[in-house]
């Protein structure tokens, strides 16, 4: 596989005009100085961080950030002069960077921030009279040269799986002994990672915009896997589906006295050990009945209709509440997604057309339509006494809250299984809901 990364000859020809253009607003000042690895904050007020520190100065590197810790200036090194862009210049690179990466042949495989430091480096040759390209020549060689097939492996640490299988993009898959010992790890490390499930997806792009669209593919196919937890529908044991920063236990740690004497001292987690979310082969056999192929075209059509678009945002949202312990947050999640799909605008009442709407689309009686309705009511009244009043749940009030829980899976299910369905959108679908009430 090769990378075809293609620019346009007027393209090319504007953004070459307008490095050259920048090329004289380049700045010289002087090396920062600094003792014992430490800059003086009266001389360098704006630069927060020294990248190394080598014997010869030419080869030191810094980034420059403000007082909210984002970039503000871009420099390198030359004879002893700290040279590169700032202010109004250095934000005027930057849209020259932006407007180059909105190319989709590059974007698709180069990272802005890699694309950036490309370009700058050939400012910085270009100011040495060491580079005799233009701009668009030299960057798309450098893109080039770096691009490669890459498979990025990303770890799910609460998950274990009994058979390899594909989700969307992603391959789900365990890590291998053999696959294993061919790293170059301590023995200590590579015991830890043996029996790890891992997303997997394999790309043709330089690593870290390979590491980048292996994140977010990664992090929509584990989110929509989670519909198939069933702590979508149960208030007291969440899922810890999900990648690394997503799940990570919460600590509780504090101590407690008597007498000004500490009787006690605790470190741990708070609430319940995290758990593994096990998937068997059965597992897999019935979630394939669940909607299984119209999720997966969600992650992997390259283009969705405006229903399928909304959907995924929706279920995207949804996939939060199988995380999440805290129960008004949990019916924030549930309500926002089911919102997002049954209202038309911003205008309507909502809980009277939730729940009617919710009753006439997953209804299969008189009695349970009148029943849905009257819970969605119960439902809004809960989270508002949850979040505003800090109220604790009850036993009866947990039973409706996961009767609820279950009839918007139901809904979300639903509005899945009419996704894939031709000329579809949510006007049409909202319509055709609403007329049931005079069939």
């Amino acid at each position: 596989m090769t990378s075809q990364v293609l620019l346009h000859k007027d393209a090319q020809k504007n953004f070459n005009e307008k490095a050259l253009s920048l090329l004289p607003l380049l700045k010289k000042g002087r090396v920062p100085e600094f003792t014992n690895s430490r800059l003086d904050p009266e001389v360098t007020p704006n630069i927060q961080k020294v990248v190394n520190f080598p014997d010869d100065v030419e080869e030191l590197s810094f980034i420059h950030l403000d007082k909210n810790g984002e970039e503000n200036a871009k420099t390198f090194i030359q004879e002893k002069n700290l040279i590169g862009f700032y202010g109004e210049d250095y934000k005027n690179f930057i849209r020259l960077c932006e407007a180059i990466h909105k190319n989709k042949s590059l974007n698709k495989i180069t990272s802005f921030e890699t694309l950036k430091d490309i370009i700058f480096k050939w400012f910085e040759l270009k100011f040495n009279h060491k580079e005799k390209t233009d701009l668009t020549t030299f960057l798309l060689e450098k893109v080039n040269h770096l691009v490669e097939e890459l498979e990025v492996l990303i770890p799910i640490p609460f998950m274990r799986i009994s058979l390899d299988f594909d989700f969307g993009k992603i391959r789900f898959k365990t890590l291998k002994r053999s696959f294993i010992d061919s790293i170059n790890l301590p023995t200590n490390k590579k015991e830890n990672l043996i029996g790890q499930t891992v997303a997997s997806i394999k790309l043709l792009a330089e690593p870290q915009r390979a590491i980048e669209i292996a994140s977010q593919e990664a992090e929509k196919a584990v989110s929509l896997f989670r519909f198939f937890c069933s702590s979508n529908f149960n208030l007291r044991n969440p899922s810890f589906l999900g990648l690394s920063e997503e799940i990570s236990p919460k600590q509780e740690n504090y101590l407690i006295a008597n007498e000004n004497k500490i009787t006690s001292i605790h470190y741990g987690i708070k609430g319940n050990d995290p758990s593994f979310f096990y998937v068997h082969n059965q597992d897999l056999e019935l979630f394939k009945q669940c909607e299984w192929e119209n999720l997966e075209k969600l992650l992997v059509l390259e283009k969705l209709n405006e229903f399928q678009e909304d959907l995924l945002n929706a279920l995207l949202i949804y996939s939060k509440n199988a995380i999440e312990k805290d129960v008004s947050l949990k019916l924030i999640y549930v309500l926002i997604a089911i919102e997002s799909m049954l209202l038309k605008d911003k205008s309507e009442p909502i809980q009277n057309n939730i729940g009617e709407r919710m009753a006439l689309f997953i209804g299969q009686s008189l009695e349970e339509k009148k029943e849905i309705v009257s819970l969605v009511k119960k439902i809004y009244d809960f989270r508002s006494s949850f979040l505003h009043h800090g109220q604790q749940v009850s036993i009866d009030q947990s039973k409706e809250i996961e009767s609820f829980l279950l009839y918007a899976w139901e809904t979300l299910r639903g509005l899945t299984a009419n996704s894939n369905k031709e000329g579809i959108t949510k006007a049409k679908f909202l319509q055709h809901i609403d007329d049931r009430k005079f069939s």
